[in-house]
């Protein structure tokens, strides 16, 4: 425990003796900070330089250099500011170089375009260099020049290589047509000899609609050339190459069959057949009523043959290679002909007319058919 202050005016700080002192408990102390340690601080240690290291004196009578005042660096900004106008100066005489550049290759590939057309016009042949050096020397001369007479010959042209390695056939002229036509929608070819003479004739159909119109061309010479143009029912014909007959129907009112005789470029009628199905219906034969037998038997008598074929329509234009295979290919007999609506009105026997009797004897049955020529 802390000893009680005793009643001594030494124990009361700035005591002027005025009063009397209390007892106040026990004096507290005035808290000191604390002191932090010292802190060591390093000294340089200067270490002496040998003497060959050491530099020499100056002499007493050298002048004092005059200290240099140190400069000024820029700051961060005008730097900036300065690099931002190098900058644009560089960037400046670069587009006009560009500029300049461009214009003379301009400049240059104008003036090479049009020296090269005043020189393919312009210059002419001209004779080797010692010749020219001759005719400068000559004296000029008086007389008037020499002029050949025009000639009318054609000038001379070589065959091309396609032309010599490749003869003018009949398959190279309808691959060169069926090349340079312009195929519709729908349009298709075929190729088929009906004259007979080795040589086929090409078939090219616009379609296979009502009225569809087809061209037949033949070889003539060395370039191929158009026989006709005829609009059948569905863009295709019928050919009997056998009788070199060509057969097709007009739609019209009423029907036409026709036949023709087709040689080379000669294309001349045979026979034609019409007939309507209104009421009673009516038949005639070039031209002259006939019964429907007459017309049946007559129709019958192409459409039959054995070498009858339905052209026109075999081949797509993205086809036209090989040409001769295909025209072999078509050779074959293909009938294509149906029943015609006028069969359902035939009547089997054929009506006839009573004829009169003919005597039968020993020579009728010796040799068949001599009645013919007796009566």
């Amino acid at each position: 425990m802390a000893e009680p202050h005793k009643h001594r005016k030494d124990n009361i700080p700035d005591y002027d003796g005025s009063y009397d002192p209390v007892d106040l408990g026990p004096v507290k102390q005035p808290e000191r900070p604390q002191q932090k340690p010292p802190q060591r601080r390093e000294v340089p240690v200067r270490r002496k330089q040998p003497a060959s290291q050491k530099q020499p004196a100056p002499p007493l009578n050298a002048p004092v250099p005059k200290p240099t005042p140190q400069a000024q660096q820029p700051s961060a900004e005008k730097q900036a500011d300065r690099y931002l106008v190098l900058f644009g100066i560089g960037a400046g005489v670069m587009v006009l170089c560009l500029l300049v550049l461009g214009f003379l290759l301009l400049r240059t590939v104008n003036g090479a375009g049009e020296s090269s057309v005043v020189t393919l016009e312009t210059v002419p042949e001209t004779a080797p260099v010692t010749e020219l050096l001759e005719t400068e020397t000559e004296p000029p001369t008086t007389e008037p020049p020499q002029t050949e007479p025009p000639t009318t010959e054609p000038p001379e042209t070589e065959p091309t290589e396609t032309e010599t390695q490749r003869p003018r056939t009949w398959d190279v002229l309808y691959e060169e047509l069926l090349t340079a036509e312009l195929a519709a929608w729908g349009s298709r070819y075929d190729l088929v000899d009906v004259d007979g003479n080795g040589t086929p004739e090409l078939f090219i159909s616009d379609g296979d609609f009502m009225d569809a119109a087809v061209r037949i061309y033949t070889v003539q010479g060395e370039s191929a050339v158009q026989v006709t143009q005829i609009k059948t029912e569905e863009g295709s014909v019928t050919v009997v190459p056998d009788a070199h007959q060509v057969l097709w129907t007009s739609e019209t009112w009423p029907s036409v069959f026709h036949v023709y005789l087709l040689d080379g470029t000669a294309f001349t009628p045979q026979e034609e057949l019409t007939y309507q199905s209104e009421v009673g219906g009516s038949f005639t034969r070039n031209g002259a009523d006939v019964s429907i037998y007459e017309f049946s038997r007559a129709y019958d008598k192409y459409v039959s043959q054995r070498s009858v074929q339905d052209v026109g329509r075999a081949y797509n234009f993205d086809d036209i290679g090989d040409l001769p295979d295909k025209a072999a290919s078509r050779t074959a007999s293909q009938p294509v002909f149906e029943d015609p609506w006028w069969r359902d009105y035939l009547v089997e026997p054929e009506p006839t007319t009573e004829q009169p009797t003919r005597p039968h004897g020993f020579w009728d049955n010796l040799i068949p058919g001599i009645q013919d020529y007796l009566y």
